[in-house]
């Protein structure tokens, strides 16, 4: 999957410039090759550069490897309370980057779980999609669930929906951090970045759907969120450049019991390490049960 940030820094703009120029060149010429060219991009996420304090959070915790279908993946476990909260990172991201809720949840009593889907981080692949992530996503739940609640950011809260809506994870409480919640929207982003021409982006959601399984309407978290019963937390930042603001605002709406917050000046990314956002996130998890949700989910 797909995220987008606007670039100011003017040698990249050139070099956006002229992948825009050549897609759209191949997109008329040979539409069905532009097709595959774009669905691979499309699909491999970018590595991004780790910074040291992710080493220091890595090291207080234990890593253990779950194999999958998919191959191994790295999970880091923090504490041993009964209770446990899941971390997902967002594309080309990675479990650590969540990891400064770990000290305050931990101190409360909860054990954190977070862990590198395909192709992220230390997982194996150098490609990943929304079914990959859902299935790393079950086999972490059901390694230590019953999961309380689940922290998820950017298209690991698009992910942590579709895997609530297929039955791959359950949880008490969901938080999505600077969510995307219109799949339409990061097809049409990714197009307008890449300069594929539309009848391209086309085909590459029906290859995509196809090689998949993947339903992309049945999938559009605004189409799941209200069939969601378990209270959810939207935080999202009113300058967010990568997924807009108005994304999370529909989220929370669409939830039937959805709150929202919404910070200013902290992006896509500081929003993860705020400390305003980390207490706000651990007063909405350490709240009483939903005892109406919980009725529910032991049925």
């Amino acid at each position: 999957m797909f995220e987008h940030q606007v670039s100011n820094d003017k040698s990249t703009n050139v070099r956006v410039w002229i992948l825009q120029k050549f897609n759209s060149l191949l997109s008329r010429l040979a539409p069905r090759l532009a097709a595959k060219l774009a669905e691979r991009i499309f699909v491999t996420p970018i590595p991004l550069r780790r910074p040291q304090r992710e080493a220091s959070w890595a090291e207080g915790a234990e890593r253990i490897t779950i194999p999958s279908p998919l191959g191994g993946f790295p999970v880091w476990v923090w504490g041993d309370g009964p209770q446990t909260v899941l971390l997902v990172h967002g594309w080309s991201g990675r479990g650590l980057q969540l990891a400064a809720f770990v000290e305050p949840l931990v101190a409360r009593g909860f054990r954190v779980v977070a862990h590198d889907a395909p192709g992220h981080g230390d997982a194996r692949g150098r490609t990943s999609s929304m079914p990959a992530f859902a299935a790393t996503l079950g086999a972490v739940g059901r390694r230590f669930g019953p999961v309380s609640a689940v922290i998820a950011h950017s298209l690991g809260s698009t992910a942590a929906i579709y895997a609530l809506g297929q039955g791959e994870l359950d949880t008490a409480r969901f938080v999505a951090v600077s969510p995307a919640a219109r799949l339409h929207a990061i097809r049409e982003r990714f197009g307008e970045m890449t300069g594929f021409a539309p009848s391209v982006i086309d085909r590459m959601r029906a290859s995509f759907e196809e090689r998949l399984g993947f339903d992309w309407n049945a999938s559009e978290p605004l189409r799941l969120a209200p069939e969601m019963a378990m209270p959810s937390l939207v935080v999202h930042d009113a300058e967010d450049r990568f997924i807009p603001h108005s994304e999370g605002v529909e989220l929370a709406d669409a939830w039937p019991d959805g709150r929202l917050i919404t910070t200013e000046g902290l992006g896509h990314h500081r929003i993860l390490r705020d400390p305003t956002v980390i207490d706000s996130v651990l007063s909405f998890i350490s709240e009483p049960r939903n005892e109406k949700y919980m009725e529910r989910r032991a049925s």
